[in-house]
């Protein structure tokens, strides 16, 4: 990607995230609306844009490749959370902290940060590769992640995690692929209006991202070395192992560009969002999603660019 055009691209995102930071602070809408603004991407917008992206550009040949995306979106988690121990033990970070930090080193922002970035970096055609990958992070959150944010590792039951993974976008990406590996073409009507739904997914998303930075406060967050630590492994280490993994891999350039830029990303918000439901060190939560999300602002360009000269 030529320097132009990854600026030119970059100044999309940053602006419409702050535009989104803006409308909150000036009182246009508040932070109780981000909810309904989040339901309305999560499940309307995102599921149309993948609907639309997958049954227009899907064929056999990237099949095999959405393998890929689905090892190492459960491979990654495990091996951070491994390396985040490592680091605790140094820092002498014990608990209640500890699975709030291993959680915050392992699980990337894949997609209120991760999908719209992608596409506005690299185009539709990554919509698939991001919904494969995230719902492989996303299983592994809700089990073992789970488990390390509330110190309890018994097994919940399989109920309790189809609710947690079966949502309105994997749902989508499943009857997407399907009918796109069976070369079955839905109605014009259902096409263009999923189409027309999905434009918005991308700059809602953004949007919300700043509104939600906004909303953050700093009494309710708090700060010491493991923050650092953070964004040490979550920004540099993170995607230096997944680019030491992916470059000798027999997939595309696209993919690999994709899984880098996806294991650079923020923490995701989720981690702040389990800790505030169980009791468990919300304000440290907060305040490791807060300091990796301002940090991505800074490290998503520059491994967009590295990505551009290596791969």
């Amino acid at each position: 990607m030529e320097v132009l055009t990854l600026v030119d691209r970059l100044g999309l995102i940053f602006g419409l995230i702050a535009i989104g930071f803006l409308l909150v602070k000036v009182k246009v809408v508040s932070g109780k609306d981000t909810k309904a603004l989040a339901d309305i991407v999560i499940l309307v917008a995102t599921p149309a844009l993948m609907f639309t992206s997958i049954i227009g550009s899907c064929d056999v040949g990237p099949i095999a490749d959405y393998s890929v995306m689905f090892v190492t979106g459960v491979f990654m988690p495990l091996l951070l959370v491994v390396i985040a121990y490592f680091a605790a033990r140094i820092m002498k970070l014990g608990r209640p902290k500890l699975g709030v930090f291993l959680c915050a080193n392992a699980f990337p922002n894949t997609v209120f940060i991760g999908l719209p970035v992608t596409v506005a970096l690299y185009g539709s055609e990554t919509v698939a590769s991001v919904a494969v990958l995230d719902f492989a992070v996303t299983l592994v959150f809700w089990t073992i992640g789970l488990a390390l944010l509330t110190d309890n590792f018994k097994w919940r039951g399989l109920g309790s995690l189809l609710n947690a993974v079966l949502n309105a976008p994997f749902v989508v990406l499943i009857i997407s692929l399907l009918l796109a590996l069976a070369e079955v073409k839905p109605p014009s009507l259902l096409l263009d209006m999923g189409e027309m739904i999905g434009q918005i997914a991308i700059p809602l998303s953004l949007l919300l991202i700043g509104m939600t930075m906004a909303t953050f406060t700093r009494t309710s967050m708090e700060f010491d070395k493991s923050i650092g630590a953070t964004l040490f492994l979550r920004h540099i280490v993170s995607p230096l192992i997944m680019l030491l993994v992916v470059y000798s891999l027999p997939i595309p350039i696209l993919s690999k560009q994709v899984l880098v830029l996806q294991a650079g990303l923020p923490t995701m918000m989720g981690v702040s969002i389990v800790a505030q439901a169980y009791g468990k060190e919300h304000g440290y939560a907060t305040s490791l999603v807060v300091a990796s999300t301002i940090a991505s602002l800074m490290t998503i360009p520059l491994v967009a660019y590295t990505l551009g000269i290596l791969l």
